[in-house]
């Protein structure tokens, strides 16, 4: 099969040979497709790159695939068999659902809330989502470079109780009632939202099913034509029974600033505002990589922890790797995620 946005399933024949024609529908930022391969009754399974816009004729050698195992528990260690999981191939810039076949479509989770993945690629990085009814989500990362660790325990799955909620009211830059806004939500391991809900006529809301933490509020009013009019985001604390919203900010279409003028062939500025502290004597005649990441972003942290993966070829060719963390963060927070992803680079 063929990811991101695969689904066809294909057969080889006796000689092992088969063909295929894959049409992109969406196109996805990267430029890189995957053939999943697998051979069930043994246990066998590879993941082949090709670029998309030529036609490849592809050599894949099955190998013994990767199995994942763990258990999901609540926070008082009670097993939680009637949650349930997906897999998601990570690629420098996109995610995509693994469902060969069904095979992970539906995860078996014992009484114990015990679980087994099969059948996984080895050399590729995988997210492993798990939720269940009453509870969050949670997202564990995998990778299964080490092509000789062909059974992985994961660690325990935690997910939190979604038994909390957030209310308020939405209002106008009047401050008069907004009725029939409709309300979005998102949040680190929050339940997902099945749709969106509208203010009474009074502009009161309540967002129900939620886990401690915070959460990003988007309130959207559409005008008579059901046209997208106003707008307004903000953050509340998960609990908070006052929550007011006020849609000020009018949509529109934003125009495209002025080309920035190219630095090719020139000095580096300085990197003193990025918060670098740069010898360039250390980096001259070099050429210097510098990643600007967010752990909140998939897309990132997938390059980071490519960066790592790869540092020591690139320190071979006299790549100098840097990393800018572009979000706001304190320096313990800071310094926990260079220990937790491992980064040998400043």
């Amino acid at each position: 099969t063929f990811l991101p946005m695969g689904g066809q399933e294909y057969v080889t024949n006796d000689k092992g040979e088969f063909a295929g024609f894959y049409l992109l529908k969406h196109t996805p930022r990267s430029n890189q497709i995957y053939v999943f391969a697998r051979r069930d009754e043994r246990k066998l399974a590879a993941a082949a790159k090709i670029f998309k816009g030529k036609d490849s004729e592809l050599e894949i050698e099955l190998t013994e695939a990767v199995t994942l195992t763990g258990q999901i528990t609540d926070p008082n260690g009670n097993p939680i068999p009637t949650a349930n999981m997906y897999v998601i191939l990570c690629d420098d810039l996109w995610g995509a659902f693994v469902d060969i076949g069904g095979e992970y479509k539906d995860i078996a989770i014992d009484s114990s809330g015990s679980y087994e993945i099969r059948l996984l690629p080895p050399g590729c990085f995988y997210e492993i989502v798990a939720r269940a009814p009453g509870y969050g989500r949670r997202t564990l990362e995998v990778g299964t470079w080490d092509k000789s660790k062909k059974r992985i325990q994961l660690d325990t799955i935690i997910l939190p109780p979604a038994n909390l909620s957030v209310s308020g009211v939405v209002v106008d830059e009047k401050g008069i009632y907004v009725p029939h806004t409709y309300i979005e939500w998102e949040g680190e391991g929050q339940p997902y939202q099945d749709q969106p809900i509208q203010t009474d006529e009074r502009g009161n809301f309540t967002i129900e099913k939620l886990c401690d933490g915070t959460i990003t509020i988007t309130a959207t009013v559409y005008d008579k034509n059901e046209q997208l009019d106003k707008y307004e985001q903000i953050d509340a604390k998960v609990g908070e029974k006052d929550v007011k919203v006020a849609v000020e900010k009018t949509i529109q279409v934003c125009p495209i600033g002025p080309k920035l003028p190219s630095l090719m062939g020139k000095e580096l500025p300085e990197f003193k505002d990025l918060g670098l502290n740069i010898n360039k004597g250390k980096i001259k005649d070099k050429m210097l990589l510098i990643c600007f990441w967010d752990m909140n972003n998939q897309a990132s942290r997938h390059c980071v922890r490519k960066l790592v993966h790869m540092f020591e070829e690139l320190k071979r060719r006299d790549i100098v790797v840097v990393s800018v963390y572009a979000s706001k963060i304190d320096k313990k927070s800071l310094a926990d995620l260079v220990k937790k992803y491992d980064i040998p680079f400043p």
